[in-house]
């Protein structure tokens, strides 16, 4: 069986990732590609999957914006505090 990701980012556009599922395997854990980034909804076809235990990953922190897989990046200019406060 196919389960297919479909994520709508922000800005609109669509993304989709095809899983392969065995139905006697049970739960599988599945990590979407890097450009399931930056989005505004996911959801997932067949409707009748089971999906426990959803991660996702903030690319906003209260230090300015952050990378997917990398740290936070702070976008001020001049001097600041380290978390994007300017001094």
């Amino acid at each position: 069986m196919t389960v297919t990701f479909i994520g709508t980012t922000l800005n609109g556009s669509t993304l989709e990732q095809d899983v392969t599922v065995s139905l006697n395997e049970g739960f599988k854990q599945v990590t979407l590609t890097s450009d399931f980034t930056a989005l505004a909804s996911v959801t997932w076809t067949p409707g009748v999957t089971l999906v426990d235990n959803i991660l996702a990953a903030p690319l906003l922190s209260q230090h300015g914006w952050r990378r997917p897989g990398g740290s936070a990046r702070n976008r001020s200019f001049g001097r600041n505090d380290g978390c994007g406060n300017r001094l």
